[in-house]
Order: structure tokens, then C-alpha cells, then sequence
């Protein structure tokens, strides 16, 4: 790939939009668990998730490229995007095998309520 401005910028622009796609939904689930165990659904509230949310945010954005940077140094470049393409692997088996079974879940109660 060609090591352009342009080439920069385009990226960044996507990387964006990205961040966009994926913080707002996040947040939102957030805040319906929030309100799930009774908090008010108030500034003070969005407030302590938002915070909360980006504490943990910066938090990754700090450990991600120390870790990565150190895993890079330690075992290379090939083997840590393994890894990380494992770990993603993992991510997707999990939240497939969690959202195919909640259907399943959610019809079992409904049998027990009724």
C-alpha cells in the first residue's frame, strides 16, 4: 500500500466512521443495562456511563499498542497478528453461540411462564 497523505487520510476517514458505527450503539447498550437495575434515566446517569465508557476506551487505546508493541518484539509480527486473528476467532464463536442459543433461552421461559 502506498504511504501517501491521501492514502492517510482515507484511511483515518474510515477508521472514523468506523469508531462512530461502533461507539454509539455500545453506549446505548450501556445505558438500557444501566437503567435494567433501576437507575434513573437522567444527565447524571449518561454521565457516569459515558464516563465509565470512556475510561475503558482509553484505557484500550493505551493497552492495546503497549501489549501489541511488546507481543511484535517478542514473538514478531506473523505470530501476533495470529494471535490476534485467533482471539478474534474466539470473539465471533462466543457471541454466535450466545445470541443462537438466547432464542432459544428467551422461547424456554416463555414454555415455564406459561
Amino acid at each position: 500500500l502506498f504511504r501517501n497523505l491521501w492514502v492517510i487520510g482515507f484511511a483515518l476517514c474510515i477508521l472514523g466512521v468506523a469508531a462512530g458505527a461502533l461507539y454509539i450503539p455500545t453506549f446505548q447498550n450501556c445505558l438500557d443495562a444501566v437503567k435494567e437495575y433501576d437507575f434513573d434515566d437522567s444527565i447524571y446517569t449518561y454521565g457516569c456511563v459515558s464516563g465509565i465508557f470512556q475510561s475503558a476506551f482509553a484505557f484500550g487505546g493505551f493497552i492495546g499498542p503497549t501489549l501489541g508493541g511488546a507481543a511484535v518484539q517478542w514473538i514478531g509480527f506473523e505470530w501476533t497478528s495470529t494471535a490476534i486473528a485467533i482471539v478474534n476467532v474466539i470473539f465471533i464463536v462466543t457471541l454466535l453461540f450466545y445470541y443462537g442459543t438466547k432464542s432459544m433461552r428467551q422461547r424456554s421461559i416463555q414454555r415455564i411462564l406459561e
